[in-house]
């Protein structure tokens, strides 16, 4: 039986503590209902995993109530950085995402080693054929949320993209650490 994504993460996070409603809409954020978007806007946190540049678009334009906290997370090509920005501002930070996550990017394909990629067609981080290994993706999901719960209490408007990346001693995991944090407290 098919699930949706935001289905079966709304069903997970709501089981995670008896202070957490959460409700999923299972449609692409453009085709938002018209009673879907007025409960989507009265939101106190709005998190993306998408990837999708779209999305940013979208959530970017979108008409919110309040400050609500912004996360977007990404993961780069083979699973060597986790992107991870967060904001609390009346709208998302399109802008500076991708004026600064850009660069890194470009670095990954720099780094790039060349080994196929999954065809195309949608194939994200939930997908089995996704090209990085589902412990990566469990380390990197771990670091995003300890990054969101670090700053998630302040009601003070700023904007960060935080990069983080494996560290390999000889050929040997040797953590997760953070290598660039850009910010606009502003």
């Amino acid at each position: 039986m098919a699930k949706f994504k935001a289905s079966a993460l709304g069903a997970r996070i709501s089981t995670l503590s008896p202070y957490v409603k959460a409700e999923a809409i299972n449609t692409k954020f453009e085709n938002v209902r018209q009673q879907d978007a007025n409960h989507v806007r009265e939101q106190d946190i709005v998190i993306d995993t998408t990837g999708n540049d779209d999305v940013l678009f979208y959530l970017e334009n979108f008409q919110w109530s309040d400050l609500p906290f912004f996360c977007s997370i990404s993961i780069g090509l083979q699973a060597r950085r986790l992107y991870v920005l967060i904001a609390r501002r009346p709208k998302f930070p399109r802008a500076f995402f991708l004026r600064h996550v850009n660069k890194w990017l470009v670095k990954d394909k720099l780094e790039y080693d060349g080994s196929p990629l999954p065809r195309s067609g949608g194939i994200g981080c939930w997908h089995p054929a996704f090209p990085a290994r589902v412990d990566d993706m469990w380390l990197f999901a771990s670091v995003a949320v300890k990054y969101m719960e670090r700053h998630i209490s302040t009601n003070k408007r700023y904007t960060k993209l935080a990069v983080f990346e494996k560290v390999m001693d000889k050929a040997s995991f040797g953590g997760i650490r953070l290598v660039r944090e850009e910010s606009d407290n502003g």
